[in-house]
């Protein structure tokens, strides 16, 4: 209780949590009840924010302050991994632009900083791994459940190095800023928050922890006396205290359910002003169609009036491309891609808009407008390739064209999609021309083995109708009907007709075909051509059942096939001639085993 009441009267609150994402709801259930004992106690503490005045600069309110925290060696030092130390509060006044009110009395908005020195919050993965990280953040205290503010703004460490020339720390960024009860309702999406470019607290982490105390001056020598309370405070090189300039400029307040449904409403007018095929293709974000008369804009035909077209890229969607926003750039062309390389804008990676800065005036702007310079940083990692100096400035008319995560998401998937099943139908048609092919027995040694792979052409016989074939050619067919019969009348099953054999064809049409029951054949009254006793003999010579000896000749539209390996090989011997029609294809090539790479034998002669 004496830590907590002195950590109130300092002007802070810590606030603990086992893991981030609990600290992170932790923190919203308790906000407001910090905030009140802060407010209470801003005369109480001795660390109090420096406030300036507050102007108006094209309607635009800017606010500089500088808040401060308890020094290092006895506070800050003694946080954990997830706790923070919160600032008092920076109060901002703002003109009151309701017509009904006639008070003019200036609206409140206040913010806070917070300050985690052991790493922290949202964005404590994100390009820090798991290394602690000091992280500021800026939080808004919302007056209302439904207010929310766009607000740019810098923040900036003040150094205090025990060096003849210290250096501060700061960074610049946007975001648009809404209550704790709006967060809360994403809790559990809180990233989805942070890409639709909506938090209620946004920072960054600027170094690393262990740099801390040499960043304030505060040495571990003087870190332990202080501890023990046996040195001197003025031993100690710097006071240790934490000090933060803020600076923002608040670019509009305004309902977020009010935007919201007008955000909805300008989506619908978008895709009505659109002709078909900008509907079913993402176009760039930036680009916004206007009409004329809103009352009549979605008459025309194609969604878009001449005008409308002429005025399309004079005018950016300052709700698309804003402050806060992701983006992912993406080329047009491949010519393109080395200028995004060298300006750092990587097409396809998801960056963060950290700031927008008017061309012609140098200010900073929440919204886009044409030539506008962009300060852009990813919001992951990248390969050690491709990381650089964050954030990388780019003018956008160097961006060949901006999509939203969401759009470029859904353009990959398409792609990925199309080329899956370009790939499919290639191998289809690959298939349909030709294949490989397993040689299962040994019906064709010794010129092919069991295992050999045969690489077949399956063009020629069906464009040809097998009419080209010629004796000596080795063919691939499906088991024919007769042979089906003779596997079945054996005791076996019917063969799938995907399954093929292989055969060499010994007789064409016109051909006497005279089979010997003992298998031997004769073809034109002559001993059929070529050397087939070259394999091991089956020495029971079971084939020789199943032979149909007699004389055949050959039908114009058949073949007489025979295999490599007579003593085991089941041909036209057993189950008679083949149909033409059912040669499948040619091998061309033996592709395996490498060693008998290349084409296929021929029979050899007797």
């Amino acid at each position: 209780m004496k830590q907590l009441t002195t950590s109130i009267a300092a002007g802070i609150t810590v606030r603990t949590s086992s893991s981030l994402l609990h600290h992170y709801n932790y923190k919203y259930n308790y906000n407001y009840i910090y905030c009140l004992l802060l407010a209470t106690a801003v005369s109480l503490t001795t660390y109090t924010t420096a406030l300036s005045s507050t102007n108006i600069i094209r309607n635009k309110v800017k606010y500089s302050g500088t808040v401060t925290f308890p020094p290092y060696a006895t506070y800050l030092s003694q946080l954990k991994p997830g706790q923070c130390a919160t600032s008092t509060l920076l109060e901002v006044s703002i003109p009151n632009d309701n017509e009904e009110d006639n008070t003019n009395t200036p609206l409140k908005h206040k913010f806070c900083v917070l300050c985690y020195p052991r790493g922290g919050g949202h964005n404590v993965n994100s390009r820090n791994g798991d290394r602690e990280a000091v992280g500021i953040y800026l939080q808004y205290i919302a007056p209302t459940p439904d207010t929310c503010i766009d607000v740019t703004f810098s923040m900036q460490l003040k150094g205090k190095q025990n060096l003849k020339k210290k250096f501060d720390l700061g960074w610049d960024a946007g975001m648009r800023f809404v209550s704790t009860e709006v967060a809360a309702k994403n809790k559990n999406i809180y990233d989805d928050n942070l890409r639709r470019g909506l938090a209620n607290d946004f920072g960054a982490h600027l170094m690393q922890s262990q740099l801390l105390p040499f960043f304030l001056g505060v040495d571990d020598e003087d870190d332990e006396m202080s501890h023990n309370n046996d040195s001197d405070n003025s031993m100690s090189s710097s006071d240790g205290v934490l000090e933060v300039q803020v600076n923002m400029t608040v670019h509009n307040v305004q309902s977020f359910s009010a935007l919201e449904q007008a955000a909805q409403r300008e989506q619908k007018k978008q895709k009505a002003g659109s002709g078909l095929l900008q509907k079913l293709i993402p176009r760039d974000i930036r680009q916004q169609i206007v009409f004329n008369n809103d009352d009549h804009g979605y008459d025309d035909d194609d969604g878009s009036s001449a005008t409308s077209m002429e005025q399309r890229e004079l005018q950016h969607n300052t709700e698309q491309v804003r402050v806060g926003k992701i983006i992912v750039p993406v080329i047009k062309s491949l010519s393109q891609r080395a200028r995004m390389f060298e300006i750092g804008s990587y097409p396809g990676v998801e960056y963060r808009i950290m700031r927008i800065i008017d061309p012609d005036t140098g200010e900073d702007l929440f919204g886009s407008v044409p030539g506008a310079e962009y300060e852009i940083k990813p919001i992951y990692p990248l390969v050690k390739q491709l990381e650089r100096q964050w954030p990388a400035r780019v003018n956008e008319k160097e961006l060949p064209t901006l999509l939203t995560a969401g759009m470029y998401n859904f353009i990959s998937a398409v792609g990925s999609l199309a080329t899956a099943i370009t790939g499919l139908m290639t191998a289809y048609v690959i298939s349909l021309a030709m294949s490989l092919y397993f040689i299962p027995s040994k019906s064709m040694e010794p010129n092919l083995k069991v295992g050999d792979v045969l690489l077949v052409e399956k063009v020629s016989s069906k464009l040809s109708g097998a009419s080209l074939l010629k004796k000596g050619d080795v063919v691939l067919f499906p088991a024919p009907s007769r042979l089906q019969d003779v596997i079945v009348s054996s005791g076996g099953k019917r063969i799938n007709d995907r399954d093929l054999f292989v055969k060499r064809i010994a007789a064409t049409a016109g051909d006497v075909v005279q089979v010997e029951a003992s298998g031997s054949v004769q073809i034109n009254g002559d001993v059929a051509p070529g050397d087939r006793q070259m394999c091991d003999a089956e020495p029971l010579r079971l084939i020789e059942k199943y032979i149909e000896s007699g004389e055949t000749v050959v039908d114009e539209k058949d073949l007489f096939v025979m295999g490599d390996c007579s003593d085991v090989s089941v041909d036209s011997r057993v189950w008679g001639t083949l149909n033409r029609k059912d040669v499948v294809g040619r091998p061309l090539l033996r592709v395996w085993p490498l060693e008998r790479f290349g084409g296929l034998p021929s029979l050899p002669d007797r």
